[in-house]
């Protein structure tokens, strides 16, 4: 009767998927950078600035979300990490205009170690880099073709050929670990960089 549903912004999302293959650092299939668990809906309903019907692409994080919601109703956001989205879906532009960071705690130990991870992941790669409680090299780094390989079973972090894409990924995740305070994102992308001859 008084159409509050046009006047309401609607938000349906989760906090991380799932996986139901068996990958190694995770005991109930979360909290991994692998995209069957890092991908997760994002469905937003608000008719007065968003486009009907529109199915989204390229990469969104959650943290955009808050900047999103107070663009939406006029009040400034304050300086954080994420960005409104309505400018680039107002006007269609699907792209991947900047990568997106996943930050993972594992949840079980491998080889009797547990370990932190970041992901950047851009249109067509993602690099999951790892830090381990306990020294050793239990679990190499890794890098996926995200178009060629979606299911992400062909980990190309050895690769001669890709040591470029390395080093720039593992550069833009230190740039970003700089920008937002993450220690571990700095140190784990100067590790990777490094690493590439």
């Amino acid at each position: 009767k008084h159409n509050l549903l046009d006047k309401t912004f609607v938000i349906i999302t989760t906090e991380h998927g799932r996986t139901w293959i068996d990958r190694p650092g995770t005991l109930s299939g979360m909290g991994i950078a692998y995209d069957e668990a890092a991908r997760i809906p994002l469905i937003m309903r608000y008719p007065r600035l968003l486009p009907w019907g529109a199915t989204w692409k390229s990469g969104v994080s959650l943290v955009d979300v808050m900047p999103t919601i107070l663009e939406a109703t006029g009040i400034a956001a304050p300086r954080v990490h994420g960005r409104s989205l309505i400018p680039d879906l107002r006007a269609g532009r699907d792209e991947w205009s900047r990568p997106i960071v996943i930050q993972n705690v594992s949840q079980t130990a491998i080889g009797g170690s547990y370990y932190q991870e970041r992901a950047i992941r851009v249109e067509k790669w993602k690099l999951i880099l790892r830090s381990f409680d306990l020294p050793g090299d239990r679990r190499a780094d890794e890098l996926y073709d995200m178009q060629a390989d979606p299911n992400e079973t062909a980990n190309l972090y050895g690769a001669a050929a890709h040591r470029a894409i390395i080093r720039d990924l593992a550069g833009r995740l230190r740039k970003w670990g700089e920008e937002s305070g993450d220690r571990l994102a700095v140190e784990l992308g100067r590790r990777s960089e490094a690493a590439q001859p």
